[in-house]
């Protein structure tokens, strides 16, 4: 059981690779906060399905804050500043409620199933109409589903899908799919991770970042450590396998955490 507490500590360094949502709850008026640094990079581009040599960098600094409503409910809000060789800005947040509809106790550990809900939305006055912008200035609707067993003996895997319904500026709907596996100790935590995107309309093929018609697979993974009980550090990779509309890119990030402040 010592094992399944610490991994609670442990998620704020996960979301940056696929999104805001994991299977990790805080507690009651506990609060984490996180900043991270990530730098992608790719020299093709999958456009439609076809690569192309295209080559772009980009630079995001994220803010992400969990913070727990209730024994059952999680706050969640993203805000990202994105910058290229064309433009910097802060790009689209995410605000978001997670609830935990049903826990399942075994002698060997627990099952934990999560839904998500929550907006995404542009915050920043970004050029839409460079030829690689940052985003579409898109709204979206988000709604996650999670099945996430963790052992007593710190491993856990990981199950996640669920839409993402674009409604501005056209709409377009979009299914995501999350498979995660790793294992967290007193100080120590690390994943292995496989992130799948669906557009189900593709729209018109066209260059940019986060945009209409984008599909993917990719591979990454995680690694956490604890420097004192209430803040750590943690660095991550990932690399795209397969895609369109959307560059064959490969992405470090880093980061910090401060976890598990609560308030009285």
């Amino acid at each position: 059981m010592k094992y399944f507490i610490f991994l609670l500590s442990f998620f704020p360094a996960i979301i940056f690779a696929q999104g805001p949502f994991d299977g990790f709850m805080k507690g009651k008026n506990e609060t984490d906060i996180a900043l991270t640094y990530a730098y992608e990079k790719y020299t093709q581009y999958w456009f439609g399905g076809d690569l192309e040599d295209r080559e772009l960098v980009t630079k995001t600094a994220s803010l992400y804050v969990a913070h727990g409503l209730g024994s059952r409910f999680n706050l969640v809000v993203s805000v990202p500043y994105v910058w290229t060789v064309d433009e910097k800005s802060l790009q689209d947040a995410i605000l978001a409620i997670k609830f935990k509809n049903q826990t399942k106790e075994y002698s060997h550990g627990k099952l934990s199933k999560i839904t998500g809900i929550g907006f995404s939305f542009p915050i920043g006055d970004y050029d839409v109409n460079l030829e690689n912008p940052i985003g579409e200035k898109a709204v979206s609707f988000l709604l996650r589903y999670m099945m996430q067993y963790q052992s007593n003996n710190g491993w856990f895997v990981h199950l996640q899908s669920g839409i993402e319904f674009r409604f501005v500026p056209i709409a377009n709907l979009g299914i995501p799919a999350v498979f995660r596996a790793g294992w967290g100790g007193r100080k120590l935590y690390f994943d292995a991770w496989l992130d799948f995107f669906h557009t189900f309309n593709s729209g018109v093929n066209q260059s940019i970042t986060a945009g209409e018609g984008s599909q993917f697979v990719k591979l990454g993974g995680t690694v956490y450590y604890g420097i004192t009980p209430h803040f750590g550090a943690f660095v991550g990779g990932a690399k795209f396998l397969s895609g369109k509309n959307i560059g064959k890119a490969d992405r470090v990030n880093v980061g910090v955490v401060w976890k598990g402040f609560k308030n009285k």
